[in-house]
């Protein structure tokens, strides 16, 4: 992942999970690189291309800009952002107080997801619940000490349909 520029403050509470492992075989897994659950500062501010990963973003408080390929969204507490971070990306918060969860997937098989979802509901989805998205992050959490790549992939796979 290429970071252009970067000021990636963010509060101590926060929960980040970086540089998770890839599974044996990336053609059959879909596959988190990383994931969180971050309380921002105000001067928060990153700009990403040239990883071949999507990320899903979710906004559990606060507000905040993200800027895709030149087109900004603004996206209010309960909206949930689905994009490609290969291509040039802006994320930063609106106002105080912004709390997110981000979810970095990869393997094969996101793609064609991503094109499915997007053609037909667009990037952003509006008024997801902000319980079923801790649930999600939960389940994934848990899931870090045990059949980490199955359990993991299972959940992004059910995750991902039920956007769909």
């Amino acid at each position: 992942m290429a970071n252009l520029k970067q000021n990636y403050i963010v509060k101590q509470n926060s929960e980040v999970f970086s540089y998770l492992p890839a599974p044996p075989d990336k053609n059959i897994f879909l596959y988190l690189t990383s994931f969180g659950h971050e309380f921002l500062e105000n001067d928060y501010y990153l700009e990403i291309e040239f990883s071949d990963v999507y990320m899903i973003k979710y906004v559990a408080q606060g507000s905040l800009n993200f800027i895709y390929n030149g087109v900004k969204h603004t996206l209010n507490k309960g909206d949930l952002s689905f994009f490609y971070i290969g291509e040039h990306n802006v994320i930063y918060p609106t106002n105080e107080n912004t709390e997110i969860y981000f979810f970095h997937i990869s393997g094969e098989g996101v793609k064609n997801y991503y094109h499915s979802i997007t053609q037909k509901n667009g990037h952003v989805f509006n008024d997801i619940s902000n319980k079923n998205i801790n649930k999600f992050f939960n389940a994934l959490k848990n899931t870090l000490n045990k059949d980490y790549f199955i359990s993991t992939s299972l959940k992004i796979t059910e995750f991902l349909l039920n956007l769909y």
